[in-house]
């Protein structure tokens, strides 16, 4: 626990200590999978390298325990202290000691766990991520689209103020947390979105009404979204 507190403040979010623990309950109760932490320690006993895993026993094979709908990306932790080639033989090291097949997504492309023994058997494919850098401020971004985005943007603002719409948008963060009938109404939006679009079943309702449940109430990032210090919601109404 003090050791990944350590690492973690060098890594993503989705690598945080709380974050996963509301994975690895999700995972252990309510999947297939075995969560699974593995750790690279030196011959003085310090632990080098957390890799969170999660062990498929009927696949029999290892993926990254935040490899799931809700995180963005992840990976592994390691020690504040180490030079990049310190890094890189811990990575050899537990690629020649995992004694499974792996099958990892989300890693980030400059993650040393991309950096893979030679004589490793493996399948490297990439998926493009996009991320919309807001450092300039939001004229300089606005600046940089298109005539037609421009256009369409300012069509809207327009046929809102036309039609006698007001707009505001609300941040929930520590310094404004967010109430329950807040949270309730996101919820609400949410679910009918994702099932209206995503998780259609012939089941009917009964599939709609305990998959309700479970997002509502178990699902790892209902959890996390909500009581994690670090979480945001940015609304629009």
């Amino acid at each position: 626990h003090d050791a990944w507190l350590s690492m973690e403040e060098n890594s993503s979010p989705f690598l945080f200590y709380g974050y996963i623990l509301y994975i690895w309950k999700f995972v252990k109760y309510f999947s297939f999978h075995s969560p699974r932490i593995v750790c690279v320690v030196s011959s003085q006993g310090e632990i080098m390298m957390i890799v969170p895993l999660k062990w498929n026993a009927f696949k029999r094979r290892y993926k990254m325990l935040a490899d799931l709908q809700g995180c963005s990306h992840t990976g592994a932790l390691f020690a504040g202290n180490l030079s990049e080639d310190e890094k890189m033989g811990c990575v050899d090291f537990f690629f020649k000691n995992i004694g499974a097949h792996c099958r990892f997504r989300r890693i980030i492309s400059d993650s040393p766990l991309l950096h893979l023994p030679k004589e490793a058997d493996v399948n490297l494919n990439d998926t493009k991520c996009v991320k919309i850098d807001f450092q300039g401020g939001v004229d300089i971004l606005m600046k940089g689209l298109s005539k037609s985005v421009r256009q369409n943007i300012r069509t809207a603002y327009n046929r809102m103020k036309r039609d006698g719409i007001e707009f505001e948008l609300v941040i929930y963060d520590t310094s404004n947390p967010i109430d329950k009938d807040a949270w309730d109404r996101l919820t609400d939006v949410y679910l009918d979105r994702l099932f209206a679009k995503y998780k259609k079943s012939k089941l009917g309702i009964f599939y709609r009404y305990s998959n309700f449940w479970l997002y509502r109430h178990v699902k790892h990032d209902t959890k996390s979204l909500r009581l994690l210090p670090n979480s945001f919601h940015a609304v629009l109404m």
